[in-house]
């Protein structure tokens, strides 16, 4: 990246995270009662008058595509788009692959929405249910060729699983593509997200579906080269999820949920995904102004504008459930 180029896009970034609902700008957001309400906060312009059930689901489509048109604008200021921030835009594909395809091994004939990211789109989601039509010639074509499709319904979490896997190796390998001082950050924010990432996951397999530690290690991220992605989470498997003392000096124990002295302490993951989430915004947060006229500002820009995305997609489902928007931020433990 050119000096004037970094410094036009650290520019029009600053302006867009200035006007988003995050940091400072949360305080707007406590108090709303109403879906409608925040609907006219977020959107002043282009609020909808719908019953609260299809307002729901249209507001949250137009916060998604809202973000995705900021983070596709914001890319498409470099000459040369980084492969890194286009595996970046194609997480929404990942995620929609993962909905299509739970869909597919559970019967439904009707394809689930997806969500439009425009050119950088590569899955023809509209072939639905054809999976081979859908899939030959993307980067998950791998999985035609896996037992997994086969329609057998225990499969959705070895699903999530490789989709997870092939996502964040195709991150790491985009990273490995930028010169050694643009990567020095990237690499490190997406390294510890890997690692909280499997940290969340093994929680999960391990709470709600009740996996052996045998069973949980076969399903983490690891990359064959380097084991730092999952040697911590490794050393917790033999950790009891029902004994708050097993994880006492663990490098991660600060994400764990308190024990109280009135209940039986059992591990929380939905608690930890919420510390896991505000702790890597403050670190995104950081690097994004800590580092300007760099290629962090790109990176962390998308990640920014995500997080926005998640808070305000919790309120709305927080709402359409009777909550408060100062409920929500009680129940996904974030500070306004």
């Amino acid at each position: 990246m050119k000096s004037g180029e970094q410094a036009f896009i650290y520019a029009k970034a600053c302006g867009i995270i200035g006007h988003s609902f995050i940091d400072k700008n949360l305080g707007f957001l406590r108090g709303i009662n109403h879906l409608s309400d925040l609907d006219k906060l977020v959107f002043p312009n282009a609020h909808q008058e719908l019953p609260d059930k299809q307002l729901l689901r249209d507001f949250e489509d137009r916060v998604t595509q809202q973000a995705i048109k900021q983070i596709t604008a914001m890319v498409n200021l470099f000459h040369k788009i980084p492969d890194l921030l286009i595996q970046l835009i194609r997480s929404y594909e990942c995620a929609d692959l993962k909905t299509v395809l739970s869909a597919h091994i559970h019967g439904e004939k009707t394809m689930p929405d997806f969500t439009d990211i425009g050119r950088f789109r590569t899955i023809k989601f509209e072939a639905y249910p054809d999976l081979i039509t859908m899939l030959k010639g993307t980067d998950f074509e791998f999985l035609l060729d896996n037992d997994l499709l086969s329609g057998v319904k225990d499969n959705a979490i070895d699903i999530q699983m490789f989709i997870d896997h092939h996502y964040y190796k195709m991150l790491l390998a985009s990273v490995k593509k930028l010169n050694k001082k643009d990567r020095r950050h990237i690499e490190m924010l997406l390294r510890e997200e890997i690692i909280l990432h499997n940290i969340i996951w093994a929680l999960r397999l391990r709470t709600y579906y009740r996996l052996s530690p045998e069973a949980v290690r076969s399903k983490l991220i690891t990359i064959p080269e380097d084991d730092s992605l999952e040697r911590d989470v490794l050393i917790s498997l033999s950790f009891s999820l029902q004994n708050r003392s097993d994880w006492k000096g663990w490098k991660y124990e600060y994400f764990l949920n308190p024990e109280y002295s009135d209940r039986q302490w059992e591990a929380d993951p939905r608690h930890v995904q919420n510390k896991v989430a505000i702790y890597l915004h403050r670190h995104i947060h950081k690097f994004f102004h800590g580092n300007p006229f760099s290629f962090d500002t790109a990176f962390c820009f998308i990640k920014l504008k995500q997080y926005e995305e998640d808070i305000l997609t919790s309120i709305a489902e927080g709402l359409g459930l009777g909550l408060s928007s100062t409920d929500v931020f009680s129940l996904i433990e974030v500070p306004v």
